[in-house]
């Protein structure tokens, strides 16, 4: 079993930046189109690794009623993918859960948008030696305060299992306490990797058995969000993960 897939979350596409009245007008369109290009620099990513998915755990719009703009640039971006034969798994979280507005648009075939609790196992990707089962859960509402993490189910078939969850793990401070896990109870859902999403800031929290990422926000989105930000490419090779590479898409 040998494959990549690129993982990504808090893409919060169209997002405001607080404070772009102020600057100067080729400041502020740059900072506008920002989170756009994020999404641009992570869809070429998957093209030029020739991933086999793309996972966007949360938070991939930046309002719960998202706006059109974002979704109609997310659909056209996906749809590169898709013609590329790379399928994307999404989950929402607290900024764009299921009780938002959306658009009735047509999405590519290959996108997967997992619904509501109980979490839910996605077509298997892949065949012969290089399957791989995704399995995910979005948030209903803005405000989920139930561990979803105990509620994941490792699939039966034999795959490489990847979980994806926006969620806080251990409590971390500055971020809200939606889906509190622990990362034992990560631990014990037998999974091969943890897809997160919601803190901002890059974090390998576990590298291996299973492997616990947070890539992160794609692009920064506040004074306070300085340094890169990007996503993670990850290479499975035998059923495990066998590396983890950070790469910047961020403005």
């Amino acid at each position: 079993m040998s494959f990549r897939f690129v993982h990504a979350a808090d893409l919060h596409l169209d997002a405001p930046f607080q404070g772009v009245q102020e600057c100067d007008e080729r400041a502020a369109a740059l900072l506008r189109e920002a989170t756009f290009q994020a999404l641009k620099a992570v869809c070429r990513l998957c093209l030029d690794r020739e991933a086999s998915l793309l996972i966007l755990a949360g938070d991939v719009y930046n309002a719960e009623d998202h706006s059109l703009r974002a979704q109609l640039r997310l659909r056209d971006a996906l749809e590169g993918l898709h013609q590329a034969g790379i399928p994307t798994f999404i989950v929402h979280g607290n900024h764009d859960p299921l009780s938002g507005w959306q658009a009735g648009l047509a999405w590519p075939e290959s996108v997967h948008f997992f619904e509501g609790p109980p979490p839910q196992q996605a077509p298997i990707v892949g065949a012969g030696d290089e399957r791989c089962s995704v399995s995910g859960v979005s948030f209903p509402r803005s405000a989920v305060t139930d561990n979803l993490a105990e509620q994941f189910e490792r699939p039966q078939e034999d795959a490489f299992a990847i979980a994806v969850l926006h969620c806080n793990v251990g409590g971390m401070p500055g971020h809200e306490p939606y889906a509190p896990c622990s990362l034992d109870d990560l631990r014990r859902r037998g999974f091969d990797y943890w897809a997160l999403g919601h803190v901002h800031a890059r974090q390998v929290l576990q590298e291996d058995s299973p492997t616990v990422v947070y890539p992160g926000s794609s692009q920064g989105l506040s004074p306070r969000e300085t340094g890169p930000h990007g996503c993670y490419v990850i290479e499975v090779e035998g059923g495990r993960v066998s590396d983890l590479e950070f790469v910047a898409t961020d403005t």
